[in-house]
């Protein structure tokens, strides 16, 4: 029988539900719960050549350099500055490409596009350096001033000699655009949304439109200023709207843009990111220990963890107003525009949103429920919630918002779904995908994880006194077990992964067992309803395969839910040593992938993500794993400090 080796009181404060910090100094481990008072958005800065090029603003439905696709990171800026954003209209997306694009000339010279281009990212903004012929430099930078999308674009020219500026752009709608002259703002119109662009000069203390209005041929629009010197400033104004919000709802947020200095807007939006990451939980101990580092230094590491905070924060939508659903949405990952949930909230993943909910509960419990909420609410009568079907962590999420919240009449609320879900889950243990659909097939992924998610259904229904429930519960993890152990660990010689009970997937009439991922089956580890038998096998399965100094840790890839049950899996065992290892290599590699994505992948001989670009697995893993290095697990409600 396994024990737990490192077990401590629970925490016994709740966070308020309006996502308050706790109040003082509270030490869990190595972690200081009450977060960093003095945290400097500034400090985190990434102008390394793999830096994020993912922007967005908390609650907003828009993010800045969406992925092409949802499995493509989005490629560095273009040398043109385009100005690309993607994001969410009722339970569409839609991509807005070339909003605005910079060439520059010198003197009345052809204008183009910069010869050399620096970028660099920030929580609160994208900035960009780029120089051009003639000894011409423009700063500048993108930033979203609010969480209906509206956002600045600044430019700042740099630079003795006379200079042409050319401010262009295609009109990213299927019914184009025209220019308001009573409002000064360009006009875009589209089936979905409307969108409203403002040019401004800085030159003054207030900012001043532009005098002549955009020439509009084609499609595009273009915006062309001649100044006899060099240096100003000037900037773009972009309000969007959904088309039930309407026109001048756009036009006016473009306009609100200059409703204060831009050096005003910018303060005022580096303070909000900020009220937010001052609140996450500060490590006191950053690095990679005990293996190949790999160049993963403490400032780079903490970098990493500060922005993988911002993108769970950014990663979330308000309700949006078009919409009938009406609930606040943790997408699988703004960015990657993924939209393959349930039809009336695509974005949001059964396995990554609802990981990204507990995360997210530290800073924003009020959110986090509600997106637990709205989820929960769209499971059918059968047990059945649409879309892509993935491994459970429903009665966890339940739980730990539970745990942190102290919010008892939520979770009574929330139980009855997560008890239907919980009962289909047990009958449809497999990936279910369009057309991926077999009803022979298990899945140990999916066992193992409806074994670990059922166990924290028991201790709901503990604490709502639901006798019959536990014992309900109880009774089919057993049944579970036993069926697991025909599936997965008959054989002697080896684990499988899938199991086939009346058909192989071409049809031919046999039972059939294959292999699969490592660390898919591994992470029964970390499953306590398992015998002890079974996960010393995997103990051993998992222990032939680990190398800690290689790329991958001996996994040809691994995606964070697969890990988290590993690294738990392993503590709970008593190999703190090779726990501590395991957790210090995925944590490098994560760092080192430079990209926030679904899967890291070691086969190319260097980390990169896979899968669904930008999401949040990739963040989640370096939260998670940055705070067990500080000696404090997340995983069985409120905080704990791990000896």
């Amino acid at each position: 029988m396994f024990y737990f080796l490192f077990i401590c009181s629970f925490l016994g404060t709740a966070l308020p539900l309006l996502g308050q910090p706790l109040a003082g100094s509270h030490m869990v481990g190595a972690l200081e719960m009450a977060g960093d008072p003095g945290f400097d958005a500034d400090t985190v800065v990434n102008s390394k050549n793999n830096h994020w090029q993912w922007l967005s603003y908390p609650g907003a439905r828009l993010a800045l350099n969406p992925s092409p696709n949802e499995t493509r990171r989005p490629a560095p800026l273009g040398k043109d500055l385009p100005l690309n954003l993607g994001g969410w209209f009722g339970a569409r997306t839609r991509i807005l490409y070339n909003v605005n694009r910079i060439r520059v000339g010198a003197g009345s010279g052809t204008v183009e596009a910069a010869k050399s281009l620096i970028t660099r990212w920030t929580p609160y903004r994208f900035g960009w350096t780029a120089d051009y012929t003639g000894g011409i430099r423009i700063r500048g930078y993108d930033m979203f001033k609010d969480s209906d999308s509206s956002l600045i674009r600044y430019i700042s020219v740099d630079g003795a000699l006379p200079v042409t500026l050319e401010l262009s752009g295609s009109l990213a709608g299927n019914q184009g655009g025209e220019w308001n002259a009573k409002a000064h703002v360009m006009v875009v119109r589209d089936d979905d949304y409307v969108y409203a662009i403002r040019f401004v000069r800085l030159d003054g203390k207030e900012a001043e439109d532009f005098s002549h209005a955009p020439t509009v041929s084609e499609g595009r629009y273009s915006v062309v200023i001649a100044r006899p010197k060099g240096s100003f400033r000037c900037a773009i104004g972009f309000g969007i709207a959904s088309r039930q919000e309407g026109e001048k709802a756009a036009i006016a947020r473009a306009r609100n843009c200059f409703n204060q200095s831009i050096d005003a807007s910018a303060m005022q939006v580096k303070a909000n990111i900020e009220s937010y990451l001052k609140r996450v939980p500060k490590p006191t101990v950053w690095g990679i220990p005990d293996v190949n580092t790999r160049g993963v230094t403490g400032a780079k590491h903490r970098r990493a963890y500060y922005a993988a905070w911002t993108f769970l924060i950014e990663d979330t939508i308000h309700k949006l107003p078009e919409s009938n659903y009406n609930y606040a949405q943790v997408m699988c990952g703004k960015p990657s525009l993924w939209n393959e949930g349930h039809p009336r909230a695509p974005g949001m993943a059964q396995w990554e949103s609802l990981l990204g909910m507990q995360w997210l509960a530290y800073v924003m419990p009020g959110v986090a429920w509600s997106s637990f909420q709205g989820l929960m609410s769209l499971v059918n009568g059968d047990g059945r919630l649409g879309g892509e079907s993935l491994p459970t962590r429903k009665a966890q999420t339940a739980w730990i918002l539970y745990s942190l919240t102290h919010d008892r009449k939520q979770l009574g609320k929330v139980y009855p779904a997560v008890r239907r879900y919980l009962i289909w889950a047990e009958r449809n243990p497999r990936w279910i995908y369009k057309s991926n659909n077999n009803p022979a097939e298990k899945d140990s992924e999916f066992v193992t994880s409806w074994l670990y998610d059922s166990s924290f259904a028991i201790q709901i229904c503990e604490v709502l006194g639901m006798k019959a429930d536990v014992e309900m519960w109880r009774m089919k993890q057993r049944a579970m077990v036993a069926e697991a152990r025909k599936w997965f660990y008959s054989d002697p010689a080896t684990i499988w992964q899938y199991y086939f009970d009346s058909a192989r997937p071409n049809g031919s009439a046999e039972d059939v067992r294959r292999g699969g991922n490592p660390t898919c089956i591994a992470q029964g580890i970390g499953v306590s309803a398992l015998p002890a038998d079974v996960r010393l096998r995997l103990l051993k399965f998992f222990s032939a395969k680990f190398k800690a100094d290689l790329v991958g840790a001996g996994f040809p890839s691994y995606k964070y839910p697969n890990v988290n049950l590993i690294a738990y899996g392993l503590l709970d065992s008593g190999r703190k040593s090779q726990a501590r290892q395991f957790v210090a290599a995925v944590l490098r590699d994560e760092v080192n992938a430079g990209a926030f994505g679904e899967v890291i992948s070691a086969k190319s001989g260097a980390p990169v993500t896979t899968g669904v670009q930008e999401a949040l697995f990739s963040p989640l893993n370096i939260i998670d794993f940055t705070w067990l290095l500080n000696r404090c697990r997340y995983d069985k409600g409120s905080p704990v400090p791990i000896n």
